[in-house]
């Protein structure tokens, strides 16, 4: 299966709002806004 640039366009998205949604979390719960 070759592998298409849609496919690692569409992971990037998926891990940057994981780790965006994981630095809100991490702020929400610890109160440091770094």
């Amino acid at each position: 299966m070759p592998w298409m640039p849609e496919v690692t366009i569409a992971l990037e998205v998926a891990l940057g709002k994981g780790l965006e949604a994981a630095h809100t979390i991490h702020t929400a719960v610890t109160g440091d806004s770094r």
